[in-house]
């Protein structure tokens, strides 16, 4: 067997997706961008009410030709029938584009496929409504929650958040990492280079 050390440094670029609350009728949606305006921290902030981390697909795709999201997104949520942590096409949670926008991440190969293997086991785990209070729920997430660990386990960030992380929070966390500001998923492909 021949050692090829550029195995070990492969990388893969991943995304998280972040959707921006708006006057479309989701109640939740505006409670949750009304009641994590409130901090400080997030002040300035877009109107981002729900986080996912979105994978490309077995092309290394994010868009089809004709703009279209492709490949999964996961997260922990309650909407679409879903009750807690799930994998779905990004042409289902992306359907409406002019409410996403996303940052871009480049995580190693190896490091990427460990943490979906992981991912893997937590699908069907209930959503985390104590852990929007800051009371943690053993086996339970809310979606900027899971998201935050799965930033963490892509080495993206350094570690979890002690405190409750709202969608608006983690973004800015990853702002400061990817060092430049969301891009609107509605403009198709952008180049960060």
């Amino acid at each position: 067997m021949v050692y090829d050390k550029n195995y070990y440094n492969q990388t893969e670029k991943v995304r998280f997706a972040i959707y921006k609350a708006g006057p479309d009728g989701s109640k939740v949606d505006d409670a949750i961008d009304l009641v994590t305006s409130l901090y400080p921290w997030n002040w300035g902030m877009k109107p981002y009410s729900h986080i996912e981390f979105w994978r490309a697909n077995a092309d290394g795709k994010f868009f089809d030709d004709y703009g279209n999201p492709l490949g999964r997104c996961f997260s922990s949520t309650t909407r679409g029938g879903a009750g807690g942590v799930r994998w779905e096409d990004a042409s289902v949670v992306l359907r409406n584009r002019h409410r996403w926008d996303y940052l871009e991440f480049e995580v190693n190969k190896i490091i990427l496929a460990t943490t979906i293997l992981e991912l893997e086991q937590m699908i069907g785990c209930e959503y985390d409504y104590a852990g929007l209070f800051g009371f943690n729920s053993e086996n339970k997430w809310y979606c900027s929650e899971i998201c935050d660990l799965v930033a963490v386990k892509l080495h993206i960030l350094n570690r979890v958040s002690r405190f409750v992380i709202s969608p608006k929070r983690l973004t800015r966390k990853l702002i400061k990492v990817a060092e430049h500001e969301p891009f609107d998923v509605d403009w198709g492909e952008v180049s960060c280079d």
